[in-house]
């Protein structure tokens, strides 16, 4: 992996990090709080893996920044935002759909919302991702 691809996918993480805390940490937590069933020891609160949560961000932003250099060479925002829905939203429905048939964490309309707003998130962090990988020299 080129230092460039590193750097992208260190951006996306940045891009990732702050961006879920705005929109899950405040936007939507109320959404999230009010459509999710609660039981004892569901929420971590204050106990918050913060740290777990940045390796989930770079591990997604490692998998965006390793295809879009290796395979779709994509080095815009757009680009990188329109690879990063196209890959993002089976990943989330794989993930959510799994959930709201195992478990009962929430209803069908809540996985719809959180893969739709997930797939834009995803997006947002593709974009920035092409956008590093189209910076500097080209070769």
């Amino acid at each position: 992996m080129s230092t460039k691809t590193i750097l992208a996918a260190l951006v996306g993480t940045a891009v990732a990090f702050l961006l879920g805390w705005v929109i899950f940490g405040n936007l939507l937590a109320e959404y999230y709080n009010k459509n999710t069933v609660h039981f004892e020891g569901l929420m971590r609160g204050d106990d918050t893996r913060l740290y777990g949560i940045a390796v989930e961000n770079l591990c997604l932003s490692l998998l965006f920044a390793y295809v879009f250099d290796r395979w779709a060479n994509f080095r815009t925002f757009v680009s990188g935002f329109t690879g990063a829905l196209i890959i993002g939203a089976p990943i989330f429905a794989f993930q959510d759909l799994m959930m709201w048939s195992t478990m009962n964490l929430c209803g069908i309309k809540m996985i719809v919302i959180d893969i739709a707003v997930n797939t834009v998130f995803a997006g947002i962090i593709g974009g920035a991702i092409g956008w590093v990988l189209g910076t500097g020299k080209k070769s």
